[in-house]
């Protein structure tokens, strides 16, 4: 279970902006292919340089999923 979703490294770019992009969301079960597709709809945004993503494990026992962003200059 994703127990939250964070994005790192953003600066320009408004966090709701890219909180619209990603489908996943705290709740939702775990899934690789969910999340290739938010990435994809980042990527394809062509504000960011770089995105990875990391997981950790959360307080409550589910994932903290984030994306770990570098923004176009």
């Amino acid at each position: 279970i994703i127990e939250g979703i964070e994005f790192r490294g953003l600066s320009r770019v408004p966090v709701d902006t890219v909180k619209a992009l990603v489908h996943s969301k705290a709740g939702d079960v775990y899934s690789d292919e969910a999340l290739r597709k938010d990435f994809t709809s980042l990527w394809n945004t062509g504000r960011f340089d770089d995105i990875r993503l990391k997981s950790e494990k959360g307080e409550r026992g589910g994932l903290i999923v984030s994306f770990v962003l570098t923004e176009r200059p």
